[in-house]
């Protein structure tokens, strides 16, 4: 027993030797403050810039000294709104799950290794691939936008920061679609309201004038008496009518009428007088 202890005791500090330390290797390792280790942690951090409209950050995902120079760092602030701009126009990025999350990138594409591709933009109506570059920076891998990619930015066509500001309202969408097709919309019920109405306004006038003109006709017919036998005052004589017709119908006291029957003799008249 006391052989195997010492036997022990002289292999533990050799063996303690051969045995690395790990906490002191991972702190040598550099982290990235813009998380650009990988090509899905630069589009996650480069998206997220452009979704607040940070192009100040998001010019440090572009290939070019913004750390050092100012007109470098406005230059990539001004690649990050045309790639915004061209991206909201019919651009598309690979989707996440399609996106390598190692360091090395994908490496069984048709690039180089150290390029990864990550999405397509239109401009001047031809596709062009949107690309990333790996470098070393600082001691530790980052990838961001390459110059072949800035290339194809500067010459796009893209509205200006004003243009895009007096056409923001059409880009707002309720309920799926644009503000101003609401608007059309609104304008035609407003229409076509103004029209019901109008016309309701006009079926109800004539029906207003309807009984009117009715009860009008029927004052104007005139109305037939029989002629009476009393005496009348304003003439000073009374009118006698006798005597019937071969159809038995009493005659009105029409003067034309009268006078004929008188010449056929069917009729008779007396004049009295009143004094």
């Amino acid at each position: 027993m006391a052989f195997f202890a010492a036997l022990f005791l002289a292999v533990s500090p050799a063996r303690a030797q051969l045995v690395p330390e790990p906490a002191a290797s991972a702190s040598a390792v550099p982290v990235d403050p813009f998380g650009r280790g990988t090509p899905r942690s630069t589009i996650t951090g480069l998206i997220n810039a452009l979704a607040q409209q940070d192009y100040d950050r998001a010019a440090f995902y572009f290939d070019l000294p913004v750390e050092t120079n100012p007109h470098a760092q406005r230059s990539a602030a001004e690649f990050a709104r045309r790639l915004q701009a061209l991206l909201d126009s019919g651009g598309s990025l690979t989707p996440f799950s399609g996106l390598s999350n190692d360091t090395p990138g994908s490496l069984d594409d048709d690039l180089p290794l150290n390029r990864e591709r990550v999405g397509t933009i239109t401009v001047n109506g031809k596709p062009n691939p949107v690309l990333l570059g790996r470098k070393e920076v600082d001691g530790h891998t980052v990838w961001r936008v390459p110059v072949e990619t800035m290339r194809v930015l500067a010459v796009a066509k893209v509205p200006q920061p004003g243009t895009q500001a007096t056409e923001g309202a059409e880009a707002i969408a309720v309920a799926g679609a644009p503000v101003q097709d609401w608007m059309v919309l609104a304008g035609l019920a407003v229409l076509s309201f103004g029209g019901l109405w109008i016309l309701s306004a006009v079926i109800l006038a004539g029906a207003a004038l309807r009984p009117q003109g009715r009860q009008q006709r029927l004052v104007s017919v005139p109305v037939r008496r029989p002629a009476s036998t009393e005496p009348d005052h304003r003439r000073g004589s009374v009118l006698y009518l006798g005597g019937e017709t071969s159809r038995g119908d009493r005659r009105a006291a029409d003067p034309a009428a009268l006078h004929r029957h008188l010449r056929r003799g069917r009729l008779r008249m007396a004049r009295l007088a009143t004094g």
